[in-house]
């Protein structure tokens, strides 16, 4: 087309705000930048996530509203009160139908089709939209499928896998530019068919405001005293493997050791952390708070936790990575050290890198950086400047501006 001014741009993607975890901040952050713009369509589903509960007031079919300039149209699929192999893979395909089924709504061409994955089934029938249309397609990656597969599906039917696997790289070759969120997901993009020149490579920013509160009224109001707090925030799912924090906790107990240790989120594996966690004194559970408490609640803890399971290396990177180095304090990873979670804490200098599924040695990076306090503050201090000089959301969407003004230019006018 001509010029890259006033496009008129159609985004799948199924999670967006009001949604606060995972890639909804992200998505959202981008449709509204690039609504200062361009005409922006949004197709997305109802918030559910990470509580697999559609939030009250989205209960209808359809639903379309215009929120800081984007035209965002909520479209009604599966939702699992409890997920499963079957049920994940209802819970895309509904999406995906839904998307497709939106072909004949449309009365405007497009100039370009945008999607994002995860999910997967979501992006394809992105794709499959953009081809009806006769227009480009642009794929942001922020989790690989096959990866996720190989690493924590381990169980899954070879067809199945084999399946999954033969749609993402038909859903990654079909598009004209693929943006992801870091080199190590650049280099799985490649190994399953896309040309290194169609690889963009754009990280994650920070998206929560800066905090605000005092560290030790939100201590008090959360009941922590002198112990020293290792807290994980965000999702509660299969991926994190938070099974080992309860263990590192009821280990805590036994060894009656100075250590709290907070979950604080929701997800699918919630209900069965309580449960196995019953009993545990040194165990915390807080619910999803809105962005200006979690700033203030990640400042108040001393550590900051990932923590996945062992068979994960490339699949994703934890969004909440980029909040916990802003948040000025020190990161313990507990992960594969050839993963691209354990790449990305090791080159900020921001925290310790420990084995996963190891509770005690969990307990002893703790107890060893609340010995340390003077490297504590300065991995805190590295996380902080690393936020400032690497995740800013003005750097983020220059690089996806220049993302999208590629595709757009290589875009035939339609009108």
């Amino acid at each position: 087309m001509s010029g890259t001014r006033g496009a008129r741009i159609l985004l799948v993607a199924m999670n967006y705000a009001p949604e606060l975890s995972g890639t909804a901040p992200y998505t959202t952050a981008w449709a509204r930048h690039m609504a200062q713009r361009h005409d922006v369509a949004v197709l997305a589903g109802p918030p559910h996530y990470p509580e697999w509960r559609i939030h009250d007031g989205y209960d209808g079919w359809r639903r379309s509203s215009t929120i800081d300039g984007v035209h965002v149209h909520r479209l009604r699929h599966f939702v699992p009160s409890r997920t499963s192999a079957p049920a994940r893979l209802a819970h895309e395909t509904t999406f995906a139908a839904r998307v497709l089924a939106e072909h004949g709504r449309i009365r405007r061409r497009p100039d370009l089709v945008l999607a994002v994955t995860p999910p997967l089934f979501g992006a394809a029938a992105a794709a499959a939209l953009a081809r009806r249309l006769r227009v480009p397609f642009g794929l942001v990656v922020q989790d690989v499928y096959t990866a996720g597969l190989r690493e924590i599906a381990t169980g899954a039917p070879r067809g199945a896998a084999r399946a999954i696997e033969a749609v993402e790289r038909r859903v990654l070759r079909s598009a004209a530019s693929v943006l992801t969120i870091h080199e190590r997901f650049g280099a799985t993009l490649s190994a399953l068919g896309v040309p290194p020149a169609g690889i963009d490579i754009v990280g994650n920013w920070v998206h929560i405001p800066q905090a605000t509160g005092s560290g030790a009224e939100q201590r008090a109001r959360l009941g922590w005293g002198e112990e020293f707090v290792v807290l994980h925030a965000g999702n509660m799912g299969a991926k994190q493997g938070l099974d080992t924090v309860v263990e590192a906790a009821r280990l805590a107990d036994d060894d009656d050791l100075p250590l709290r240790y907070v979950l604080m989120g929701d997800g699918n594996q919630r209900p069965g952390l309580e449960r196995l966690a019953a009993g545990v004194r040194r165990l915390q559970f807080l619910p999803s708070v809105d962005s200006a408490a979690y700033a203030d609640i990640l400042k108040a803890a001393d550590l900051l936790l990932i923590n996945e399971r062992p068979e994960v290396t490339e699949m994703s990177l934890p969004s909440k990575l980029t909040s916990y180095c802003a948040a000025g304090r020190p990161i313990l990873a507990a992960t594969g050290r050839s993963g691209a979670t354990a790449a990305a804490v090791t080159s900020t200098g921001a925290g310790l890198v420990i084995a996963p599924g190891r509770p005690d040695a969990m307990n002893q990076a703790a107890l060893r950086l609340s010995a340390d306090p003077v490297r504590a503050a300065g991995m805190g201090r590295h996380g902080a400047v690393f936020a400032e000089q690497h995740q800013s959301s003005v750097a983020a969407m220059t690089g996806y501006d220049r993302w999208l003004d590629g595709l757009l230019a290589a875009s035939p006018d339609p009108r």
